[in-house]
């Protein structure tokens, strides 16, 4: 990671200058140099590897598998999995349909993270129970999260360095292969801006909106040019003039 990979810099340019101090080594020009971060496109799960894990259950942790799924579908981290309680899945109806979504505070952030995501990601759900109650139960040591997962996956006969965050970048490239709009998976992952995502997904093109021209015709708004021109002060305009403004 990046920011690793500076801390490591940090410290041994530290380490030299500490060394030069004690009389070891003379002075090395290191202002200069700054490190380099390779870009390497995102790992995702495949349909196949997808249809390999849904048909195999884990041997121990069997939340793993659910959490895994909804994570899939949502974007969610497995630290956020790990913490979501039932009071944060919400849902709303709207236009006679019923809309979920996750309602998740973060203290460290100060932020509210909120988002909808599709009532399919309700089937990896067991019935609701107390609000307060974690929906998910998981391990309580991250390495024992990614243990459960690699255990999970090596059963279902998937041999790569795959891992349950990558659950999250399936979710990402799936919302781009049907929308290629970079600016709403950012806005599906919960990054402050575009830039982040970019950061994170190089191979994700910048496509503006090429069909944006759907938006003009939706306006009934007609032209000065082809409208004809009326005098309010025509008798019986006065009081019956009106600007069409549909949607």
């Amino acid at each position: 990671k990046e920011s690793t990979l500076i801390k490591y810099w940090e410290s041994f340019k530290s380490t030299l200058t500490k060394a030069h101090k004690g009389g070891l080594c003379e002075y090395p020009n290191i202002e200069n140099i700054k490190s380099k971060v390779e870009n390497y496109k995102k790992n995702y799960f495949s349909n196949k590897e997808l249809n390999k894990l849904y048909q195999t259950e884990p041997d121990s942790w069997k939340d793993i598998k659910k959490a895994f799924f909804f994570a899939c579908y949502t974007g969610l981290s497995i630290g956020e999995l790990y913490k979501l309680k039932w009071k944060n899945i919400k849902s709303i109806k709207k236009n006679g349909k019923k809309i979920y979504f996750y309602d998740i505070y973060s203290k460290s952030k100060e932020s509210i993270k909120q988002n909808s995501f599709p009532s399919k990601a309700m089937d990896y759900l067991e019935i609701e129970k107390n609000k307060d109650k974690k929906i998910f139960n998981l391990p309580d040591k991250i390495s024992n999260r990614s243990k459960a997962f690699k255990l999970w996956k090596k059963k279902a006969g998937i041999i790569n360095n795959k891992t349950f965050h990558d659950a999250r970048h399936t979710f990402a490239y799936r919302i781009y292969s049907k929308t290629k709009s970079i600016y709403l998976v950012a806005e599906k992952l919960g990054h402050k801006n575009v830039e982040i995502t970019k950061k994170y997904y190089t191979d994700m093109n910048n496509n503006l909106d090429q069909h944006i021209d759907y938006l003009e015709k939706s306006y009934n708004i007609e032209s000065n040019q082809n409208r004809k021109k009326k005098s309010i002060f025509k008798h019986g305009n006065l009081l019956s003039y009106k600007i069409k403004d549909k949607l």
